[in-house]
């Protein structure tokens, strides 16, 4: 169980003791909410999920869903394969200027450093 579904838990558990402190008539809804450490109407729509759907209404809808941001498979594999290919065409250019063959048949360009590292 990783860390957040622990706190989760924790949460969970807490809200279902204040909740019985309220339905007993012990706190009101405001005290509640401040020992919870929420504001009043979110301990309202707490109340309202956890008496239809029990506490699995309490557990958190965000946990397992994916980003809306996120990019499209296919993007991001293209993107993947342009920074090998560019940090490998790099890579070969850094490995040149450091250890530089010993004889030049032509003069130094991108094009010959390339092909003499592809």
């Amino acid at each position: 169980m990783d860390q957040t579904r622990f706190l989760q838990r924790v949460r969970m558990n807490q809200f279902e003791r204040v909740y019985r402190r309220w339905k007993e008539k012990k706190v009101t809804q405001a005290e509640a909410a401040e020992q919870f450490g929420i504001g009043k109407r979110t301990f309202r729509r707490y109340t309202v999920r956890y008496s239809n759907e029990g506490m699995r209404g309490l557990l958190d809808r965000r946990l397992g869903a994916l980003s809306h941001n996120r990019a499209p498979q296919e993007e991001s594999s293209e993107v993947m394969e342009l920074y090998k290919t560019l940090y490998n065409y790099l890579l070969k250019i850094c490995i040149y200027l450091y250890r530089p063959p010993t004889f030049l048949p032509c003069p130094l360009s991108r094009m010959y450093i390339y092909n003499c590292y592809t």
